[in-house]
This record gives C-alpha cells, structure tokens and sequence, in this order.
C-alpha cells in the first residue's frame, strides 16, 4: 500500500541518508515521523522509524564525553545564532554587527562558525553563527555560551530546533525569532526581517535584557567615561571597584552617584548599582 507521502517527507528522508552524525540523522528522523501520514498503510513503517530513533538516542546517551570546537569568549557576553538552512543567519549576522559575510540562497552556505561582534551602546556582544549541519563539533557551543537566538520561518523549523536545544539542555537560555517576517504573515511579539530593516532594534533590547547585564560610567574629574562598565543586574560598587582596580576596593571611601536626572547620591560599597548610573570613586 502506497505511503502518499508530501514532499517534506521525501526532503526529511534525503537528510537522513545524508547524515553524518548521529545528531543529524536523529533530527532527520524525527523529522520524516512527523511528516509520514498516519493510517494502516504506514504502521509498520511508522515503527521501524520509531526503533531506529530510539536506537540512535541510546547510543547517543552512551557516547564519550565530545570536545567541540572552542572559540575564545571575548566582550562582554557570548551569543550564539542557530537556524535551518536559509533561515537569515547569516543576513542578521550582517545587520547587527556590519561584517561582511557569504550570503546566498544556495542551502548550507554557512560551513563554519562565522564571529562578529554588536557594539550595544558601548557594550561588545560576541556572536557566533552557528553552520545549520548542526555538526556537534560546533553545537557543542551552545553549552558555553551565555545566549542562544534561534532564527525559525515557519513552524516546523521551531519545533526542530526546539527539539535539538531541550536535547542539548539549552532550551532556558534561548530566544526564538521569526526570521524573514515580511514573508510570513504569523503573529509573534518578536520577529526580525533584514529586508525591512524591522524588528532589529527591537531584538538587540530583548538580547540586552535577556542577558541580564547593565551598564555603568564612571566618572573622574568632572569626565564621564564614554566607555560603559558592564556588569551583572544586582552588582554593587564594591563589584564595580574590583573590575576598575583591587586599589579603589582596597583604598575606598565613598562613591557618588548620578543618573540622567541630575540626582546625585554619596554611596557606600554595598550600594546595588543600575543601568545607566554614573559613578565617581572616592579612595584615601
């Protein structure tokens, strides 16, 4: 009895035969189960999918411990962009950090991580465009990184990748963006096209809060630095000092602070620090 699979079963099919790794041919499977029709004429082949699956995930959860590719974490975080073929990667790549990289609408352009770096407002986010072969060689980058942007166009794409970061155990520091938005007509609060230019600022905001960093200008001589200190939310200015110098820790009397109001305050160095603040240290 005939299958009277879709097209998409048939493309899942050939990335399975295809397959390097045990991690691309479980993607591909998993894949090919969602796309098979369900009735009496597929059951058997629904099975055999099935076993198959299971299989590569227990030897998956036997496998050595891998080292992957390790690229030097500079800046001030680390994002890593992960997507299908074709998703935008690499076109959001470009208008975030203004590096000129290979873009083509030929599949798998993307053959090795590619790193740039988004000046946010004086803070260095590195980002590393991850190559959609979803080698484990280079996946295994999302498990030093400090963010995930998961670029999907349509709904499968997400549940694919959803898939793969939860087996990576990542899922928590991951944002899903549409990609490619003025193709889509979905509905999502975060979404980004290269094309129109719309979404890109929103995104680096929700990156910036995402990550749960602030940042913070120190002041000497009248002069506020144009270069921030970044820091952690809930960092103090006993955190600040020791990142400037163990000397202004050490030889501490007080700091003032200020902030776009003008409003100046004389701290101690338990004082819990925000975005935005402007600090001047006082030591003996």
């Amino acid at each position: 009895m005939p299958i009277n699979a879709g097209p998409e079963y048939y493309l899942a099919e050939e990335k399975y035969l295809k397959a390097k790794t045990k991690e691309e041919k479980i993607l591909a499977l998993e894949e090919m189960i969602r796309e098979l029709p369900k009735h009496k004429g597929t059951e058997k082949l629904l099975a055999q999918l099935k076993r198959k699956l299971a299989k590569l995930k227990t030897q998956e959860g036997k496998r050595k411990k891998f080292v992957g590719e390790r690229i030097e974490k500079t800046g001030d975080a680390q994002i890593c962009i992960v997507g299908e073929t074709n998703s935008g990667k690499s076109s959001l790549l470009k208008e975030l950090t203004g590096k000129k990289v290979e873009i083509s609408e030929k599949r798998y352009t993307t053959t090795k991580p590619e790193i740039a770096v988004l000046d946010y407002g004086g803070a260095k986010l590195q980002l590393i465009e991850i190559p959609s072969t979803f080698e484990n060689i280079y996946t295994s980058l999302l498990n030093t990184c400090d963010l995930i942007l998961a670029l999907y166009t349509n709904t499968k794409e997400k549940e694919t990748l959803s898939n793969l970061l939860e087996r990576k155990k990542v899922l928590s520091k991951t944002i899903f963006v549409l990609s490619k938005s003025d193709l889509s007509n979905k509905k999502t609060n975060l979404f980004v096209s290269t094309k129109t230019k719309k979404g890109l600022e929103n995104l680096k905001k929700t990156i910036w809060d995402k990550l749960k960093l602030i940042r913070v200008y120190t002041k000497t001589n009248n002069k506020i630095e144009k270069i921030p200190v970044v820091l952690k939310e809930g960092s103090t200015v006993k955190d600040l000092a020791l990142e400037i110098h163990k000397d202004f820790f050490e030889n501490f009397k007080f700091a003032r602070i200020s902030d776009n109001t003008n409003f100046i305050k004389k701290v101690g160095l338990k004082y819990k620090l925000k975005e935005g603040d402007i600090v001047e240290i006082h030591s003996s």
